[in-house]
C-alpha cells in the first residue's frame, strides 16, 4: 500500500461536535488539552470553550496553511488560551513532558496507521500525557462508506484497542458520534506498557 497524504482538511465531519466532546468527558476544570492533527482548530475551540479561561489547548497541525489559519481567528476572536502549533505528531510533540490531561486525535489515526506512524506518535504522547490521562480517538466506521477515507484504511474500536493496549491505554468507553463516525476514550494505565 502506498503512503497514505494526510490532508491538511479542516475536519469537520461531526454534526454535533460540543456534544461529542462532552459525551467524551470533556470537562470544565481540565487544564491542558493537546488536539493532535487540528486542522481548523474547530475541536480545540470548542473544548477551550468546555474547558474554561483557565485551560491551555494546544492546536497542532503539520500543515502550516492550517495553522495560520486557526492563528488567525485565534487573534480575530481575541482567544488567549489556545495556542496553534505547527508540529508532525511523529517527530516531536512540543508540549512540556507529564503536562497533558486531554489528547484528542480525530480523523486522523486511519492515516497514521496504514503509514506505520503510531508506534512513533505513541511513543512521543506517553511522553507528554499524564498517568491517567485520556486520549479521545474519533473516526469512520467501517460500516459506513457514505463518506470518508477507502475501507481498507478504517479501524474498527476492537483493531484500535489492540493497537493502543500495549502502549498503556484501556477502553473506558465508545459510542457513535454521528452516522459514519465514532469516539472511542482511552485512559493511560502505564504499569509495564511499551514508553511508559
Amino acid at each position: 500500500m502506498k503512503k497514505h497524504e494526510h490532508s491538511g482538511c479542516p475536519r469537520k465531519t461531526l454534526e454535533n461536535p460540543k456534544e461529542v466532546l462532552v459525551k467524551a468527558r470533556i470537562e470544565k476544570g481540565a487544564h491542558v488539552l493537546l488536539d493532535i492533527g487540528a486542522g481548523s482548530g474547530y475541536l480545540s475551540v470548542l473544548s477551550a470553550e468546555i474547558m474554561g479561561d483557565s485551560s491551555t489547548v494546544y492546536a497542532l497541525d503539520s500543515y502550516k496553511d492550517s495553522v495560520k489559519l486557526l492563528e488567525k481567528e485565534l487573534s480575530d476572536k481575541g482567544i488567549k488560551n489556545i495556542f496553534a502549533v505547527e508540529a508532525d505528531a511523529v517527530n516531536a510533540l512540543p508540549v512540556q513532558r507529564d503536562s497533558v490531561d486531554i489528547c484528542i486525535m480525530s480523523n486522523v489515526v486511519h492515516g497514521f496507521v496504514p503509514n506505520n506512524e503510531m508506534e512513533k506518535i505513541l511513543q512521543n504522547l506517553n511522553a507528554v500525557l499524564k498517568d491517567d490521562g485520556k486520549l479521545i480517538i474519533i473516526d469512520f466506521k467501517k460500516d459506513d462508506l457514505s463518506f470518508g477515507p477507502p475501507i481498507e484504511m478504517r479501524l474498527d474500536i476492537k483493531e484500535l484497542e489492540n493497537i493502543l493496549k500495549p502502549y498503556g491505554y484501556i477502553l473506558i468507553n465508545s459510542f457513535d458520534a454521528g452516522v459514519n463516525q465514532y469516539c472511542a476514550v482511552f485512559k493511560k494505565n502505564c504499569l509495564q506498557p511499551k514508553w511508559c
